[in-house]
């Protein structure tokens, strides 16, 4: 009877000792796929992180664009009859301007890429000029 029970255990042994074989490489094969997934999730997240920092870059520097002074200040005047300037009296450069002047019925628009200080902008307005000459020949036939 020693015998069989020697044999019996023997024999669950070697079972035990296959299927726990058959376990650790199942284990190790998992192991080894997960490994796998982690490096491939790193890489995706040092791709990740990258980005996020362009991206905060580009966003401090949109505020810094947002927050600095510009000194632009536009001022206008006849310089001759008809024609009217504008002019940049402020100490930076006004870039992309699209700039509209309107006397009485009379609408000029004028689209540069930037005016620079002291730079300006000259109107020209027929109507006006006609208008204001014919009010000083009637100023002056008056008076004289």
């Amino acid at each position: 009877m020693s015998a069989d029970w020697g044999l019996i255990t023997g024999i669950v042994g070697a079972a035990t000792g296959v299927v726990g074989m058959a376990m650790g490489f199942f284990g190790w094969s998992v192991a080894r796929k997960g490994n796998s997934l982690a490096e491939e999730a790193n890489t995706k997240s040092d791709v990740a992180n990258r980005l996020a920092r362009e991206a905060n870059a580009l966003a401090h520097h949109q505020d810094r664009r947002e927050t600095e002074s510009h000194d632009i200040r536009w001022e206008g005047e006849w310089v001759a009859a008809g024609r009217y300037a504008l002019v940049v009296k402020g100490t930076h450069t006004a870039y992309d301007v699209v700039a509209r002047v309107s006397i009485d019925d009379e609408s000029q628009r004028v689209e540069r890429p930037s005016v620079g200080p002291g730079e300006q902008i000259i109107f020209d307005f027929p109507e006006a000029r006609r208008t204001y000459e014919e009010e000083l020949r009637a100023r002056c036939s008056e008076g004289a």
